[in-house]
């Protein structure tokens, strides 16, 4: 980045039946980007995807309420992984990233982000809730289950990294371009495919241990169904095993 220009960051929400807490947490995030001097210029991209309750509405009030700092998209079908494309492909900003809106993160993990986004010393930046400085509160079943999908992932994908699936990633514009026409949509996949497309391509991936806290199931249950997620992850992951290795061999 040359001269004095600062990076744009541009940090996509994925919502799907999110009314409960999305008006609540952007406010949240809002007052974090206000309260504190951060290295980029940074716009809150919703993204509603497939939404039947009160969703897009809140995204609205929110756009018209903060114009200068928020913006969504609409998209008809409920899928993360397509929405997160669709808008990837056509963001202006320098680096584009998601987080998942139930800021299971603790926000000022972000200043670290962004420091290194300014540094430059990174094509994929990734928050970790398995290293060892992480700390990771969830229900054991949960982490066991995520604990030996990442290590058949590193397994099968030939990757380094401690945690495939973490909703808190940030991709440069310039490494984006590169890495997208290997990607699929493949719903709650895509942060796996986006990890083993920058190794196998020779990008620059920084992971970072983060605090991460499950925030949400108080407010309603989860909408992940364990045998059915689970399945489906194993399938992709040999899908994606098999393509990396085409390539490899093209």
């Amino acid at each position: 980045m040359s001269g004095n220009k600062r990076i744009t960051l541009d940090l996509c929400l994925p919502v799907y039946n999110e009314a409960a807490i999305l008006a609540s947490n952007v406010q949240r995030i809002v007052d974090f980007i206000s309260s504190n001097q951060l290295a980029v210029d940074c716009r809150l991209i919703i993204l509603v995807n497939g939404s039947t309750d009160q969703s897009l509405q809140i995204a609205q009030e929110l756009s018209q309420r903060w114009p200068n700092l928020v913006s969504y998209k609409n998209y008809e079908v409920a899928s993360r992984g397509s929405a997160l494309l669709a808008y990837a492909d056509i963001s202006p900003a320098d680096w584009w990233g998601f987080m998942d809106i139930d800021l299971a993160v603790d926000l000022a993990s972000l200043q670290q982000f962004f420091k290194l986004m300014v540094d430059q010393s990174a094509d994929v930046l990734l928050a970790s809730r398995l290293m060892p400085q992480s700390s990771y509160k969830h229900k054991l079943t949960r982490k066991i289950i995520s604990v030996v999908y990442n290590q058949l992932a590193r397994f099968a994908l030939k990757t380094s990294v401690k945690d495939h699936q973490c909703g808190f990633k940030f991709i440069s514009q310039s490494w984006w371009k590169t890495l997208r026409p290997y990607l699929q949509d493949s719903r709650w996949f895509l942060d796996t495919e986006i990890i083993a497309w920058t190794t196998k391509l020779g990008g620059r991936i920084v992971e970072i241990p983060v605090d991460w806290v499950n925030n949400r199931y108080h407010i309603r249950p989860t909408k992940i169904k364990l045998i059915r997620d689970i399945s489906n992850f194993l399938i992709n992951l040999y899908c994606l095993r098999k393509r990396l290795r085409a390539h490899r061999s093209s």
